[in-house]
């Protein structure tokens, strides 16, 4: 067996030697099969099948797999983050400068936790990494755990990607914020996350970069949740901020709550001034009377009965 698989190893490196100029059997079967790995994915994409099957013929560990795809993946983001100039040729390639070509490479790794494992393994080893490095890693860390099925893996990545949203808050690093909770569908971090940017006053940038990012949203559930997790954050930690409300709502395209958000800034207006305030009653007319109007265009018939008629009187008054 041992001869068998001698052999098999002889035969493939000079096949190997056959399509890649820089390697020949000698350096193949002498060179750790982690460093030919390395300059097989250097290569380029087109050899991907060759690099396959080198894996298999040399018996190439998940782990090791894993470590050299991770390695290869912090040189590309690091270039890509940090403007480090390319060490390979001009006819060279670095594989997986993005999640999208990693994702494309990790084929080659028959164990998708060991991933994880080594992608972890950068997070904590490798200190002072920018927020929107460390965020990529963090998140892709937590998909080929989840993948996996790996589920301490994916509770030592939930727990370190909450503390992380804090420290982004804290730093001001709120596109890596915006980043986390459209990598990582775990609701309760997604809510501590959007919580801490509604908090920062950024609720503009998460609509925002949350309206670019739908199209590429797996479910429409997931969308549903995002609105319920950003409304239930406004309602928690800003109910007085109305200008923030509205604009969700806005975006959101909820018109019923729109008109009901309206109701309500009119009732607060009133009821927060102790006297009769003609510019008040005027102010509180105005927003019952496009209450109105908006539950009117939906068909709520009672309801823009209601507030018209609210309106009237407060105009009336004024006179």
């Amino acid at each position: 067996a041992i001869g068998l698989a001698f052999a098999k190893r002889v035969a493939f490196s000079f096949k190997l030697s056959s399509a890649v100029e820089a390697l020949n059997p000698n350096l193949v079967l002498r060179s750790k099969p982690e460093a030919t790995l390395q300059l097989l994915l250097r290569q380029g994409p087109d050899l991907l099948t060759y690099t396959k099957d080198f894996v298999e013929v040399f018996s190439v560990s998940a782990a090791k797999v894993a470590d050299v795809l991770v390695k290869s993946y912090f040189k590309g983001l690091l270039a890509v983050f940090r403007d480090v100039p390319e060490e390979s040729s001009a006819t060279s390639y670095e594989p997986a400068y993005s999640t999208e070509e990693f994702d494309r490479c990790a084929f080659l790794c028959a164990d998708k936790a060991e991933l994880g494992h080594a992608l972890l393994n950068i997070i904590l080893t490798k200190h002072h990494l920018p927020s929107e490095f460390e965020v990529e890693v963090i998140i892709l860390a937590y998909q080929y755990y989840e993948a996996a099925h790996a589920m301490n893996g994916v509770d030592v990545l939930t727990a370190l990607a909450f503390g992380r949203v804090s420290t982004y808050a804290s730093l001001g690093e709120f596109k890596a914020l915006v980043r986390m909770l459209n990598g990582i569908g775990q609701s309760k971090l997604r809510q501590h996350a959007i919580d801490k940017l509604v908090s920062s006053d950024k609720l503009e940038l998460l609509l925002k970069k949350r309206s670019s990012n739908d199209i590429k949203e797996r479910t429409v559930s997931r969308r549903r949740n995002l609105k319920r997790e950003i409304l239930t954050s406004l309602y928690h930690s800003r109910d007085k901020d109305s200008a923030s409300l509205n604009m969700a709502l806005h975006h959101f395209n909820k018109t019923k709550l729109i008109a009901k958000g309206l109701v309500q800034q009119a009732e607060d207006l009133l009821t927060s001034t102790p006297k009769m305030d003609e510019e008040v009653n005027l102010k509180a007319a105005q927003l019952l009377s496009e209450a109105s109007s908006i539950f009117q265009s939906i068909g709520c018939v009672k309801s823009a009965a209601t507030a018209i008629t609210q309106a009237r009187d407060l105009a009336l008054m004024g006179q």
